[in-house]
């Protein structure tokens, strides 16, 4: 079973660790706060370099992140892969301020699609526009990165465009 630890302290930072836990086992994670993140994905989270500690945004994107895309094998891949990818986010991010903007531009405009698929899972109503701004801002985000977040961006993508991505987060 798949797990994503986290652990946050105003002005202090956030470590989170993806962790895989088989039935009667024990893992340890080693989740050290400090200056831009740190754990075993040392770096930060995306979406607090984004949104800063605006921990009203930051919690309803954990929510979400909880109560849709954990509930299907597809949305814990996307956790995995998000985790995975999160510390080259955070330094393209933190050397490009005009991408920050736009990264924390989407979020905002995502969040109230993010709690209408808490309320009515994948039946949620994503207009057009919010689809193009979701994909401009992964296209240049791709734009930047290395090869492996290239490949799997270019997925996510092709995903959205075909609107596969919605199909796939429907809870069961």
């Amino acid at each position: 079973m798949f797990f994503t630890v986290e652990a946050s302290e105003d002005n202090v930072g956030t470590a989170v660790k993806n962790v895989t836990l088989e039935a009667g086992a024990a893992v340890e994670a080693d989740l050290t706060l400090g200056e831009g993140g740190g754990g075993g994905n040392s770096g930060g989270c995306g979406a607090t370099q984004a949104l800063g500690n605006d921990k009203q945004k930051l919690n309803l994107l954990r929510l979400f992140r909880d109560q849709v895309l954990m509930k299907t094998a597809a949305g814990a891949q996307y956790v995995s892969l998000y985790y995975q990818h999160s510390p080259e986010v955070v330094t393209m991010l933190k050397k490009d301020t005009a991408l920050q903007a736009e990264v924390k531009g989407c979020i905002l405009s995502t969040l109230p699609v993010l709690t209408a698929m808490m309320a009515q899972g994948a039946n949620a109503n994503v207009t057009e526009a919010q689809l193009r701004e979701m994909t401009a801002c992964l296209e240049k985000i791709e734009a930047k990165a290395s090869d492996s977040l290239q490949k799997d961006l270019g997925q996510l993508l092709r995903a959205i465009k075909i609107g596969d991505i919605f199909k796939v987060l429907k809870r069961p």
